[in-house]
């Protein structure tokens, strides 16, 4: 492949929000991204939510994740291997309400690296912190 590669993929994610709180947490429209090396290749929106007392959400997801980028190092190299390392990262801000008495702000952060494996448009390796 040339210099001038290009992808185009639609991840289809599950976003996991575990609320350790004893009141619930209410977040705000978010947005995520995801990069190949240190461009960013997709942007993913999160929809407002809640997640009640000490219990478990799960988001569904959708980015579209491409890049034509002449910034995106290593591509050609990465096509060939058949694998594309990204990574991703989201921030929620949001509220945590006790009993309408107290309310404190909270920020939980996700940070990702996976594989995106091309030939059968797979991500494999995901590590999330």
């Amino acid at each position: 492949m040339h210099g001038n590669s290009t992808f185009n993929a639609t991840l289809i994610t599950e976003l996991t929000i575990r609320n350790r709180n004893f009141g619930s947490f209410r977040f705000r429209n978010s947005t995520g991204w995801v990069f190949y090396g240190t461009v960013t290749v997709g942007e993913m929106k999160i929809r407002e939510g809640r997640v009640r007392a000490r219990n478990t959400e799960m988001l569904r997801v959708t980015v579209e994740v491409s890049s034509n980028h002449s910034e995106a190092r290593n591509l050609s190299s990465d096509f060939s291997s058949g694998v594309l390392k990204l990574s991703s990262h989201a921030q929620l801000q949001g509220r945590v309400n006790l009993l309408n008495i107290m309310k404190r702000k909270k920020r939980p952060e996700m940070n990702c690296n996976m594989n995106l494996v091309l030939r059968n448009q797979t991500i494999q390796d995901l590590v999330c912190d």
